[in-house]
């Protein structure tokens, strides 16, 4: 944050929290330190990085917290509980965030991401090749549709929309 505002004299009034790893474990074998670790970047990363943005937002009467989140926090997780459970936290962060500052012009939304083709997902994609079949879509999402929800929950279009989580995730309903 002090780069930042050095480079450009102001914080970010815009944060994109898309901190995150995954780990595939048997739920009986997650000890203390994967969900130490897990928790530390999905959620607390997250959690402190907003602290340190949120009052200069409020000062400024303006801010977008947008949190990328995971199908995941909202189904629950199979040999990734505790993922599931970090990517859920980061829901209600954004959901309690929206009720406390939105009154200030800080908007805070989540987008519940199902499965994209990234490094993080590469492992769960080709030990299961028939998980694209789950998705109605039939398709892995990419990238760009994450960035251009990203982009459009920062820009003036989405102006009364806080507090929300969108859906990303071809269609996968449960």
């Amino acid at each position: 944050l002090k780069k930042v505002q050095n480079k450009f004299n102001k914080l970010p009034d815009i944060f994109i929290g898309n901190a995150g790893i995954s780990q595939i474990k048997d739920f009986k074998k997650i000890n203390l330190r994967d969900i130490k670790k897990i928790f530390e970047i999905n959620f607390f990363s997250n959690f402190y990085f907003t602290q340190k943005l949120i009052t200069n937002m409020m000062q400024n009467k303006f801010g977008r917290i947008i949190f990328i989140s995971s199908i995941g926090g909202q189904w629950g997780g199979v040999n990734q509980v505790h993922y599931a459970a970090s990517k859920a936290a980061l829901i209600n962060l954004s959901r309690s965030l929206s009720k406390l500052y939105s009154k200030f012009g800080v908007l805070s939304n989540s987008i519940a991401v199902g499965l994209v083709k990234t490094k993080m997902s590469k492992k769960e994609i080709l030990k299961n090749k028939k998980i694209k079949l789950n998705i109605p879509m039939q398709r892995f999402g990419e990238k760009e549709e994450i960035a251009d929800a990203v982009s459009f929950l920062c820009s003036k279009k989405s102006s009364y929309i806080t507090g929300q989580t969108i859906n990303l995730n071809g269609g996968m309903l449960s």
